[in-house]
């Protein structure tokens, strides 16, 4: 639980060092892009503190581009 505290509490502090800036010049696609990634980040840590199996984004990748190939093997082959 402390370990969950610490990844807070410094991802707090990173954002809020940078986020007033953001703020200031009405900069919302960067702002929407900065969160997205401050979250995404988060979880992963958060993941690994706790130690949370995740499977490999390779996974992902195979499983949209195996119809694709197919796709191709298909027409070419």
């Amino acid at each position: 639980m402390a370990n969950m505290l610490v990844v807070l509490l410094v991802a707090a502090c990173c954002i809020a060092f940078d986020l007033p800036s953001l703020l200031r010049s009405r900069q919302f696609g960067q702002l929407a892009v900065f969160i997205l990634l401050w979250l995404a980040g988060i979880a992963a840590t958060l993941c690994t503190v706790f130690k949370v199996q995740v499977p490999s984004p390779l996974y992902l990748i195979i499983w949209l581009y195996t119809p694709v190939n197919d796709f191709f093997q298909r027409i070419v082959g």
